[in-house]
């Protein structure tokens, strides 16, 4: 591992623990043990139907928005097994380490540019994320963060927006000025968001809004598996808190950031944190083990390589910018 991601995980790990203490401290978990002691099984069989259905339109929008970036016409099943090795590293390493990971396995694979690859990323997460703020407010537009994600929400895809507008003019300077090192990837980053059109951006966060479905699924699921009876805005509230979590670098599997996601905004719908907190630990351990074990399958089966060869990188390096 590099010095930057040793560096990187550490502050992920510590995030995980801020996030745990806090969690202890405002949250009583003396219960908790209780609670899930109590849990129906069946309720859970929703999970692995609701995350089948999630990598699926995960997977055809990652294609979309790789086919804008790349140039190349990039087909679903392609990137569907990178995904899921992406799911297993995120939950095996810190500081979301998966992205990086799933992302130079496509760049392999269908050999293009890595920047290109990581700026279809880029676009997937700030399109994932307005998605799930639209969705929130939909369902708590009349709470106090209502106004506030709206506003979230018109400012990443403005930024957005500028930035695929700009990416061309400066893809050029970088050409010009940047370090031949480190050249290609950035000019091949820039080119690849200049390349996401309104259709594709339009396309890709209409199915980020239909894979987040997936999730309040699962969190209804396991609320119903611990006996709780939630309205469809505590459900999407919790759910919405939960993903906020995960988009913050922290341990492996977001530890903690997780939970004291649900419980912050899910506690704005009216629903006891403890009660909260039994329901985010059941939906954290659905969401993550049935998705990592597919990423194992993935890697047991095919043996995706995640280094180039010496070949491959001085190929690279001799590659016209």
């Amino acid at each position: 591992m590099s010095a930057r991601a040793a560096i990187r995980g550490a502050i992920g790990v510590g995030i995980s623990i801020v996030a745990v203490i806090v969690l202890l401290q405002t949250v009583d978990v003396s219960g908790l043990s209780d609670r899930l002691s109590t849990i129906q099984p069946a309720w859970l069989l929703i999970a692995p139907v609701a995350l089948l259905i999630q990598l699926a339109v995960r997977s055809r929008r990652w294609a979309l928005l790789l086919g804008a970036t790349t140039g190349k016409s990039i087909r679903t099943l392609r990137v569907a097994g990178p995904l899921a090795v992406g799911y297993l590293a995120n939950a095996l390493l810190p500081a979301r380490l998966g992205e990086v990971a799933r992302s130079i396995l496509v760049a392999r694979r269908e050999a293009v540019g890595i920047g290109a690859v990581i700026a279809s990323v880029v676009v997937e997460r700030v399109l994932d994320l307005g998605a799930l703020l639209a969705i929130g407010v939909a369902t708590a537009g009349s709470r106090n963060i209502g106004w506030n994600a709206v506003a979230l929400a018109g400012l990443l895809l403005v930024g957005l927006g500028v930035a695929i507008w700009l990416a061309p003019v400066v893809a050029g300077v970088v050409t010009r000025i940047a370090p031949g090192r480190i050249r290609a990837p950035i000019a091949d980053f820039l080119r690849g968001l200049g390349g996401i059109g309104p259709r594709a951006a339009a396309t890709a966060i209409t199915l980020s809004a239909i894979a987040w479905l997936g999730d309040i699924a699962l969190m209804w699921a396991a609320a119903r598996a611990l006996g709780f009876e939630l309205s469809a805005e505590a459900t999407i509230a919790i759910a919405v808190g939960a993903a906020l979590g995960t988009a913050i670098p922290a341990a492996s599997g977001y530890i903690g950031t997780y939970e004291i996601g649900a419980v912050a905004i899910g506690s704005l719908a009216g629903t006891p944190p403890e009660s909260i907190l039994a329901i985010a630990v059941v939906a954290h351990v659905l969401a993550v083990v049935p998705v990592a074990l597919l990423g194992a399958v993935v890697v047991a089966g095919t043996g995706l390589p995640l280094r180039r060869s010496r070949d491959e990188a001085a190929a690279q390096r001799q590659a016209p910018v």
